[in-house]
């Protein structure tokens, strides 16, 4: 995984979350947040409260369950999947870019497709492991001022599911909202 702050943004993303492998599929609301230090991730439950509560930190991943049910994936892939999806792996292209470009992190080979400067797919293949496929994710509904796209939908070959991810409300972070606590949990 990436360091948290590796995002520079502060933000509140309220989330609806579609997660499906083999014959299954679980779906709920969540709040990803990026409070400037850690990555906070909220499963709500039915009433909207906090079913379970992961966070990523510069001390590792930690994670509490209030729903009384385990969770088909571990916390930390979970946590991954969101930074594969939602962060810069690549430094920024300069505006209206269209095109391809590749990099690479540790053994992760990445390739982003933009299309007027918006990113418009990115995929994940291991350099250790080329065999077991791709980790593609497809972004949709880009809107001015926007950080996230309203869908971004996740295909991870590697272990077998999908997540689609759907941001129905943004909110950026002023640092002294942050600094309260209050927006965190």
């Amino acid at each position: 995984m990436l360091a948290p702050t590796a995002i520079a943004e502060r933000f509140v993303w309220r989330q609806r979350v579609v997660a499906s492998w083999g014959d299954r599929s679980e779906s709920f609301d969540a709040v990803l947040q990026m409070d400037g230090e850690a990555l906070i991730l909220i499963g709500l439950g039915p009433l909207g409260r906090a079913g379970f509560i992961a966070t990523l930190s510069a001390s590792g991943v930690r994670f509490e369950n209030r729903s009384g049910r385990s969770l088909p994936f571990a916390p930390e892939h979970i946590m991954a999947d969101v930074q594969k999806v939602f962060y810069p792996w690549l430094p920024p292209v300069l505006a209206g870019f269209t095109g391809t470009r590749a990099g690479e992190h540790e053994t992760l080979m990445i390739s982003e497709t933009y299309a007027d400067g918006r990113l418009v797919s990115r995929s994940f293949r291991r350099s250790d492991a080329v065999d077991r496929g791709e980790l593609r994710v497809h972004y949709e509904g880009w809107l001015p001022g926007r950080s996230a796209p309203q869908r971004a939908t996740l295909d991870n070959a590697w272990f077998g599911y999908e997540l689609t991810i759907v941001t129905v409300e943004q909110q950026r972070l002023p640092n002294q909202a942050i600094a309260s606590g209050e927006l965190s949990r």
